[in-house]
């Protein structure tokens, strides 16, 4: 009978098979985020294509790029990466497209923090930094998907009163 293989190198630490795991999660949401973005840069319409179209087209190879980079981390640990990718959001409405973003870029953050410990268990540093890194990236896309939906509405509050030369915004 032949010995069924894992995908995992058991050579590596011994939380090998987490931090594949925690990746192969990880690359799954790369996966729906590159397509995700791919399809709505297709389906934006009407005057919000012409800033959107981009924007949707620049984060979908950020994804693809991420996936690139999380898959080698997999392969080099001795695992297989995924094929499949997590759940896919579709719409034309331009503000659902973004609410549909947000989740999945907050999956991404969240999925990146919660990798961190296997990488602190064994002082892996590099991996540490890996999914720091790419943590603070989501977070910013987070944030930027935010400001678009106005998710943070920006309160200026008079303190003093304006001068006559000055203008109050």
């Amino acid at each position: 009978m032949a010995e069924q293989n894992s995908g995992i190198n058991t050579t590596n630490s011994g939380n090998a098979t987490a931090k594949v795991d925690a990746l192969n999660e990880i690359l799954s949401y790369e996966y729906a985020a590159f397509h995700q973005y791919t399809q709505h840069s297709l389906l934006v319409q009407g005057l919000e294509r012409y800033d959107f179209k981009p924007y949707f087209e620049e984060q979908a190879e950020g994804s693809y790029k991420h996936a690139l980079l999380i898959g080698s981390k997999i392969v080099a640990y001795g695992g297989l990466p995924v094929i499949e990718a997590a759940p896919i959001e579709q719409s034309t409405d331009l503000l659902q497209m973004l609410e549909q973003d947000l989740a999945v870029e907050r999956k991404l953050r969240d999925a990146y923090i919660a990798a961190i410990p296997l990488a602190e268990a064994d002082n892996d540093v590099p991996l540490r930094f890996l999914l720091e890194k790419q943590a603070y990236n989501e977070q910013e896309d987070v944030e930027e998907l935010e400001k678009f939906l106005m998710k943070e509405r920006i309160v200026i509050q008079e303190l003093d009163v304006p001068d006559a030369g000055s203008q109050v915004i």
